[in-house]
């Protein structure tokens, strides 16, 4: 209670800023459900592969900077086309692909640091850490000091959330709050051309701009839409995924949906098609008083049957939509949890994240185009992976590290050829694509229209993870899987597509190398021989399966998380090798 009250004190002292309607010129796509093309194909530079990089906190975080690491020392980095990303992964992603070496003075190898042999870790090295490093960022910074200090500077509560995420994880890459974000030079100068406001912001892109940028995939963050903020609390039944990347924000899935305000009044929504990140409407910080008059003219939409177009007379959002904006949404957890309770419908008006969404694809190209707003929240709450706007794309190779919070229970506990899942088996965040979602309902997360492989090959692939568990060298398997019809993602029926599944887990064999020292404190106390039983004490309780709600770590904690990370990926190189065309250096195992 006295922290609502805090948080109400801080809102009526913060300044309400309202929009000032310049125009824009701003490019937008009506990509279809079975589209081979999409805005950006022409600008990637590796093969149809890509990564995914999974939401969960802080754990997510760490996990995939170790897995970059090692991706980088092994030379494939630069394959990939496309590095997909949420929540805690999005965190990684945005410092990873837009890290500015020239504001940090450090090259991009050194901020994610050295992946270190297991038995190097002894407790002198664990305690070492480049206060520079990405590795630094949630062991420098505690994410909830950093949340109350930001509240406690009277900074909008729509902004806070934002706010932390650019200092913890985005400033140590050179990246700050009100950055823009564009993919190369040709792109920034040609929407700039259009658009001559934009030269008062700042941008940043990967490699800096440099003509030839390696190593840098073509990155998206996904975020989840939750419905338009009339029909607040939400159900969880018809959240939408939507995309940002440095080209554009959207969705290319046309809905409509009607939701009930609790007023029992129809609120209709809908969303399709993709905007320029430029002409996105940012992040609302208020109510907006506009005096009688003062509105913008009307602008009109791409109709049903473009496929592109510039759209003319679009306001200009009073709020920059920043790297640090798309990379926050993309992690804001609590705003489904807020947004679907009615009790907590105050803390929602107050610290829940809206956007002003427009869609640019209209009925006809004479229908004016309306912005509501919405709220928006982590990617989770539709899909933890990223895993489905890579499918849809007709990516054919995709690595994905689920980064769960849920060990895999080993074969000992789980048959998946004598029964189906339960949720302590195996993450839902996987399962649901086999069509497994036996959570109740549940308004935080909303899986039900994930199922994009038949469950006839859920056993074989749990089978097959199960098997690289029992190895002791992590959870690496690389499966043919064909795509069911999903109309709801737009993915079709029929297509094949391979996918290496990393998924979190114990390594036994990675363990068994490290100082007997150290061992000791990560070894379990109970069933230290089954690979799904953890840790209970000491400074490594739960490893590697740390809770999401844990921001802030210890040097040891991230210095053995980012390293064990990055020794899976090098210990099992020749299915990466294999997944990204580049003939592998050692004998190929894929528990097929």
């Amino acid at each position: 209670m006295i922290i609502t009250l805090f948080v109400v004190v801080l809102l009526c002292l913060s300044k309400v800023k309202g929009s000032d309607f310049n125009l824009g010129r701003v490019k937008s796509w009506n990509v279809k459900a079975d589209a081979k093309e999409y805005p950006e194909t022409d600008l990637l530079t590796g093969t149809n592969s890509a990564l995914a990089l999974s939401g969960g906190g802080t754990r997510a975080y760490l996990n995939s900077i170790g897995s970059l690491k090692a991706l980088l020392d092994l030379g494939l980095m630069d394959n990939l086309s496309y590095l997909s990303s949420v929540s805690g992964g999005s965190w990684a992603n945005s410092a990873y692909t837009f890290f500015q070496e020239s504001r940090t003075g450090i090259s991009i190898e050194e901020f994610l640091g050295d992946i270190i042999e297991p038995h190097e870790l002894n407790w002198a090295t664990l305690k070492s850490l480049d206060t520079r490093s990405a590795r630094a960022s949630p062991v420098n910074r505690d994410m909830v000091t950093v949340l109350l200090g930001n509240m406690a500077k009277g900074i909008p509560l729509g902004d806070i959330w934002a706010a932390s995420v650019a200092q913890v994880f985005l400033e140590p890459a050179g990246i700050y709050l009100n950055d823009r974000v564009a993919w190369n030079q040709d792109l920034l100068a040609e929407q700039i051309n259009r658009n001559p406001w934009l030269e008062n912001y700042t941008f940043v892109l990967p490699c800096e701009g440099a003509t030839i940028c390696r190593n840098k995939p073509f990155s998206i963050l996904n975020a989840a839409i939750l419905g338009p903020s009339g029909a607040v609390p939400f159900r969880g039944d018809y959240y939408l995924p939507i995309e940002m990347n440095p080209i554009y924000v959207g969705s290319p899935q046309r809905h409509k949906f009607t939701f009930q305000n609790t007023r029992k009044t129809n609120v209709d929504f809908s969303v399709g098609g993709f905007v320029e990140t430029a002409g996105f409407g940012g992040i609302v910080r208020g109510i907006v008083e506009v005096a009688e008059g003062d509105f913008p003219p009307p602008f009109f939409g791409l109709g049903p049957d473009a496929a592109e177009g510039v759209i003319d007379n679009v306001p200009v959002p009073s709020v920059p939509f920043s790297l640090a904006n798309s990379t926050a949404i993309s992690s804001f957890a609590p705003g489904s949890l807020l947004s679907s309770s009615g009790f907590l419908k105050p803390l929602d008006q107050l610290m829940g994240t809206l956007v002003d969404y427009w869609s640019p694809v209209t009925e006809r190209t004479s229908d004016p185009v309306f912005s509501t707003p919405v709220y928006v929240a982590d990617g989770a709450s539709v899909e933890n992976n990223g895993l489905l706007a890579l499918i849809r794309r007709g990516v054919e190779e995709i690595i994905v590290f689920v980064n769960s919070p849920l060990p895999l229970k080993s074969r000992s506990h789980f048959d998946p050829f004598k029964r189906s899942p339960k949720p302590s088996d195996v993450d839902l965040a996987f399962s649901c694509y086999f069509g497994y979602d036996e959570k109740p309902r549940n308004p935080v997360e909303d899986l039900k229209h994930n199922a994009v492989f038949p469950r006839y090959q859920f056993a074989n692939v749990i089978d097959s993870m199960q098997k690289a568990q029992s190895e002791g060298n992590g959870i690496v398997v690389r499966q043919e899987l064909n795509t069911v019809e999903n109309s709801y993602w737009g993915i079709p029926a029929g297509r094949r597509v391979n996918v290496t599944w990393v998924y979190l887990s114990r390594c036994i064999e990675w363990e068994k190398q490290l100082p007997t020292s150290v061992r000791l404190f990560v070894t379990p106390e109970l069933h230290p021989d089954d690979h799904s039983s953890l840790r209970l004490t000491g400074p490594f309780s739960s490893f590697p399966h740390y809770a999401t709600s844990k921001l802030h770590y210890s040097a040891v904690q991230a210095n053995m998380m980012t390293n064990m990370a990055g020794w899976v990926v090098k210990k099992n190189r020749h299915i990466f090798e294999m997944a990204l065309g580049q003939k592998p250096t050692s004998p190929v195992q894929t528990f097929m």
